[in-house]
């Protein structure tokens, strides 16, 4: 916002001194607060240019951006909103959306409404795909929860909660922003097969406060059979972003990607918390993100819009 102050000469004579004291004082005090009103949006509008920008930034960087992936695509549907995570299921080839009243699809890789259940669970925040069991694992905002989900059916298999303690200290703040974000990555050489990496959302980067963080998940996939079991953080890195709001693995590449929807970023980031590249992101209030087995990317939106990238990276 700007505007322009316009004023008009006065003659010498046309007002005594303390009546051009008087004059000035009645026009000090909306001068002054006009021009605090103008610099703060100023800064403010600076800040949220710059994804990396923060009052006390825990990790420096010197990221540029690269405009890598081009829309060629969008899907919606009126059945479908508030949608907050996405996975591709490689064996189906179809994607799975979850939403935040607790309803999860599977859509057509062309956006057609294939299915849909209400798992009776509010606040699920991202789903992913562990591809060699085949099931679905959706994040539950707030309780810091699991699920392991039946694509075939969206019955409930197993539910897993997640110990908030690392190392002695509370790292997921109770009734905080939580986690809005998951991925799995296959290892072979794990025991459980793989591992899961969560990503816990923050408004700030200012130390005391809740974190910006991503979180290795250990769940007991092959070594417990119970319905009910625990996953335990392994370990975490520090994001150099706030509102981290999707997560997704990039297998080519072997890295994270992590959305951010304040400054319409994705994020690449490596497994030891090294920042490597910026994408901007076209869209508004994105939620989640996936790539597939093609070279395509889908960010899903609050508004129950999915759009579909080309990824152009080399």
């Amino acid at each position: 916002m700007s505007g322009k102050l316009a004023a008009t000469p006065l003659p010498a004579n046309a007002y005594t001194r303390s009546e051009k004291q008087m004059d000035f004082t009645k026009y000090k005090f909306p001068l002054l607060f006009l021009l605090v009103t103008v610099t703060f949006v100023l800064i403010n509008q600076s800040r949220r240019a710059d994804p990396v920008a923060s009052k006390e930034p825990r990790q420096k960087t010197s990221l540029s951006s690269e405009n890598s992936f081009q829309q060629v695509a969008r899907f919606s549907s009126i059945k479908i909103g508030e949608l907050s995570g996405i996975a591709h299921h490689p064996h189906r080839q179809s994607l799975f959306l979850v939403n935040d009243e607790g309803i999860i699809y599977e859509m057509s890789m062309d956006g057609e409404l294939l299915d849909f259940s209400n798992l009776q669970y509010s606040d699920l925040e991202g789903i992913t795909v562990n591809p060699q069991n085949n099931l679905l694992y959706a994040v539950v905002e707030g309780d810091d929860d699991i699920l392991e989900i039946d694509p075939t059916d969206f019955r409930l298999t197993r539910h897993f909660k997640i110990d908030r303690d690392y190392e002695g200290q509370q790292l997921l703040k109770k009734g905080g922003s939580g986690l809005e974000g998951i991925a799995f990555v296959p290892n072979a050489a794990h025991p459980e097969g793989g591992t899961f990496w969560i990503s816990n959302q923050s408004f700030t980067l200012k130390p005391g406060e809740e974190p910006s963080i991503l979180c290795e998940i250990v769940l007991p996939l092959v070594t417990s059979q119970q319905r009910k079991d625990k996953g335990k953080i392994r370990r975490y890195v520090a994001l150099p972003i706030v509102d981290a709001s999707g997560l997704a693995y990039d297998a080519k590449r072997h890295l994270l990607l992590v959305l951010s929807d304040t400054p319409n970023y994705l994020l690449e980031m490596s497994f030891e918390g090294q920042a490597r590249r910026l994408h901007p992101i076209s869209g508004d209030e994105q939620e989640g993100v996936v790539l597939d087995d093609l070279g395509f990317l889908y960010v899903t939106q609050e508004n129950g819009l999915t759009i579909k990238f080309q990824d152009h990276r080399p």
